[in-house]
This record gives structure tokens, C-alpha cells and sequence, in this order.
């Protein structure tokens, strides 16, 4: 019998092996067909090159829309946009608008030109009847104006500190961090952008830090930006798998991501990168060098993913830092140790 599992765990391992080896070459061979089709499209002078390159109306919102913050309605801080990747530019209309992605004017901006704004009013300045982006934000009025009297009726019946946890890439967009006490983070930023496996320990470690302080500074203009700069910053959520490049896309552990490098593009199979206990304890070394170089009092805690006492959870969960286990201590457990000090 156990001879039989042995087999039939071996023919398992192989299959993984041959289907992860496929999936390689499958995206290495898609990469390099996209990069080719991405290099004809910049040179080519056809009529559908012409028509995709074409700037369409920029979706702005209508003065009824940009009403004052206070009262939970949209700001001319964050008008919204609707965009269209390039190569569905000409199908996106104002009859067809859904197609497309909803964005602020300022991730337009950064998305350059992989994205372009599509008209949403209408083909050839044809109104329609119910102009789309005026639903988006009369949405969005809603639910600010919702959350708070849900914050207000909350505060009538409990006495303590209320917060709201946001993602890393969201937390711009909630409206209401006025009524709360503090700024929460589910916080897994990228701290560095490319794919790098022969840095040294120092080099990690400066990046790291470089990419922490980019980020609380990012922080620290948004809560003056809007009015609440007493306000800390909690990280709801903040933790790294056990292996190499784990900071680079903390939130990934499993599954593929194709990065950057010196060498060109590279697809990256995030289980098959090298146990490392190092990385993650250097991204949070980083975090408090750089909360305390901006005077070490925007961070007001930490909720770390994901802490246990059972070492078995090792094998069905990568996050996780196990405490009180016998042998070693994980190195992460002294970087965390110095925030219970200082917070």
C-alpha cells in the first residue's frame, strides 16, 4: 500500500512538473508574439493603427456632479473617466460604454498610453438621454453619503476608535476618512519593480527601505491633502510569503507574473521561487527605518498575516509566521518585536 502511494505521488510530481514546464513555454512564446504584435503596431500606417491611436473625448463630469465633499458627493479632487484599452479602442462608444474600465484622471494620466479616454455622451456630440458617467458618480455619492450615517450611528453607541480598512490601491478613492480615526491599509505595496535574484543582502535592504519611505511619504501628502493630518496609519493587513522576491508583488503566491529585468521580460513562477525567511524580515526592517525617519509617528500599528502557533500551517499557508515554535527563530519575529517598542 505504501508502495502505491509513493507511485502515485511521483506520477503526481511529474505531471506538476510537465504542466508547469508547458505553461513556461506557452507564456514565453505568448510574450514574445505580444511583444511582436506591440512593436508592428507602433510602426504600422494602417487604417485600424490610425483609428486606435485616434484621442477620443475625455469623459469630465458635469458641473451637477461636483458638488461640495461635505456633503459625501464627488470632489474636483477625484473626477472619474471611463477608458478603453487600445486594442478595443473602436468598439467602446457611447452605446457600448461598460466595455471599457472606469479610473480618476490621475490613473489615466499614469496608465500613459496603454489606455485611452472613450466619449460616454454620446457618438459625434449626440447626447443621450442619461449620461453613464453621471451614474457612476451619483453611485458614488451614495455610498459616501451611506457610510457616513452608518459611521455617525455607530459612534452613538460605542466609544472607541472606528476605522475603515481599505486596500493598498484603494485607499484614495474612499470618501469618508474624515469621520474615522484612523487610515487603514490593507497594506501589500510593491516595494521594488523589477526582477532582480543577484542583489546583495545591503542592496535588498536599501531598496526596500527606499520603496517604504516612497510610500509613507505617498501617505503623509494624501492625509494633508485631505484636511486630516492628525490622522495615523494602521496596516490592517500587512504580510510576505516565505520565499525570494516576495516584495516585489507581496500579494502574489501563487500563479505567474511576467516582470522586468535586466535581461528583458521575465515570467516568474511565484511557487517556484527559493524558500528565502531573509526577504521578508528586511521589507519590514525597511518599514520601521523609514516610519521613524519621517518621525516615526504616521504608523500607528500593525496586523501582520498571518501569525500561528501550529507549525503544520506551514504547508497550507505561505504567509504564514509560526511563533513559539521549537529550533531557530524566524528572523521576522525580531523585526516586529522593535515596532511593540516604539508604537
Amino acid at each position: 500500500m505504501l508502495c502505491c502511494l509513493r507511485v502515485i505521488r511521483q506520477v503526481c510530481v511529474m505531471y506538476e512538473t510537465l504542466e508547469r514546464e508547458r505553461f513556461r513555454r506557452f507564456f514565453a512564446a505568448w510574450w514574445e508574439d505580444h511583444a511582436r504584435r506591440d512593436r508592428s503596431n507602433r510602426t504600422c500606417c494602417s487604417t485600424d493603427c490610425e483609428r486606435q491611436r485616434e484621442v477620443a473625448h475625455v469623459a469630465q463630469p458635469t458641473a451637477e456632479n461636483r458638488e461640495d465633499d461635505a456633503t459625501g458627493a464627488v470632489g474636483e479632487e477625484d473626477p472619474w473617466v471611463v477608458l478603453a484599452h487600445r486594442s478595443v479602442a473602436e468598439f467602446v462608444g457611447g452605446e457600448s460604454w461598460e466595455q471599457g474600465e472606469v479610473a480618476t484622471e490621475v490613473e489615466a494620466d499614469q496608465r500613459g498610453e496603454e489606455v485611452q479616454r472613450v466619449l460616454v455622451s454620446g457618438h459625434d456630440g449626440e447626447e443621450q438621454e442619461e449620461d453613464p458617467l453621471a451614474r457612476i458618480n451619483e453611485r458614488r455619492r451614495h455610498l459616501k453619503t451611506y457610510w457616513r450615517r452608518l459611521i455617525r450611528s455607530v459612534r452613538d453607541i460605542y466609544g472607541g476608535r472606528l476605522t475603515y480598512a481599505a486596500n493598498f490601491d484603494q485607499y484614495e478613492f474612499v470618501g469618508f476618512w474624515d469621520e474615522l480615526d484612523l487610515l487603514a491599509i490593507n497594506a501589500y505595496f510593491p516595494l521594488r519593480g523589477s526582477y532582480e535574484p543577484d542583489l546583495s543582502r545591503d542592496e535588498l535592504s536599501t531598496r526596500l527601505e527606499a520603496g517604504w519611505r516612497g510610500v509613507l511619504q505617498r501617505l503623509d501628502e494624501f492625509l494633508k491633502q485631505r484636511g486630516i493630518p492628525r490622522h495615523r496609519v494602521l496596516f490592517s493587513e500587512l504580510g510576505y510569503v516565505e520565499r525570494a522576491n516576495s516584495t516585489i508583488e507581496p500579494w502574489a503566491s501563487t500563479g505567474f507574473s511576467v516582470l522586468p529585468s535586466n535581461d528583458g521580460p521575465r515570467l516568474v513562477v511565484w511557487e517556484d521561487q527559493p524558500p528565502d525567511e531573509a526577504e521578508r524580515a528586511l521589507a519590514i526592517r525597511g518599514l520601521f527605518n523609514a516610519n521613524m525617519a519621517l518621525g516615526g509617528e504616521l504608523l500607528n500599528g500593525i496586523l501582520y498575516w498571518k501569525l500561528s502557533t501550529i507549525p503544520a500551517h506551514r504547508e497550507v499557508e505561505p504567509f504564514v509566521l509560526v511563533i513559539g515554535d521549537e529550533g531557530p527563530e524566524d528572523p521576522m519575529l525580531g523585526e516586529l518585536r522593535r515596532f511593540t517598542k516604539k508604537l
